[in-house]
C-alpha cells in the first residue's frame, strides 16, 4: 500500500533552509522510506520515545536518518505527515537553523 506524504509548512520551510545538497538526501530518503512501509522500524527509522511527562500526540512520533539529515513525522492511516526536517552535526540537531536540545520541546514551542 502506498502511503500520501505531506509536508507542513514548517517543514517545507526547513527543507528549502538547507543547501540543495542536503535537499537532495532529504528528498530521496523520504522517497525511499516513507510512502511504502513507514512505520516498519528499521536502521534508519524509528518511533521516537516521548519523555514522561509528554502528551499523548507526541507518542506518535517517528524519526528518519539518512546521514546527517533527520526527518520528524506522524503517520495517521494512510498519511505521512513530515513535520520537521533537520540537520544532525556530530551530537547537536538544528531545526530551523537554531540549535534544539529535544525534538519535543522544539515542537511543543513550535507547533
Amino acid at each position: 500500500m502506498k502511503y500520501n506524504v505531506i509536508l507542513s509548512p514548517a517543514a517545507q520551510r526547513h527543507l528549502n533552509e538547507i543547501n540543495l545538497y542536503q535537499q537532495g538526501i532529504a528528498k530521496s530518503a523520504i522517497k525511499k522510506q516513507l510512502y511504502f512501509q513507514p512505520l516498519v522500524e528499521t536502521t534508519n527509522r524509528k518511533p521516537l520515545s516521548a519523555p514522561v511527562d509528554a502528551e499523548p500526540w507526541q507518542y506518535g512520533h517517528w524519526e528518519l536518518k539518512d546521514g546527517i539529515i533527520r526527518v520528524f513525522y506522524v503517520v495517521d492511516h494512510v498519511t505521512v505527515y513530515i513535520t520537521a526536517v533537520g540537520v544532525k552535526e556530530r551530537n547537536k540537531l538544528y531545526v530551523d537553523g537554531k540549535y534544539v536540545n529535544s525534538f519535543f520541546e522544539w515542537y511543543e514551542d513550535n507547533k
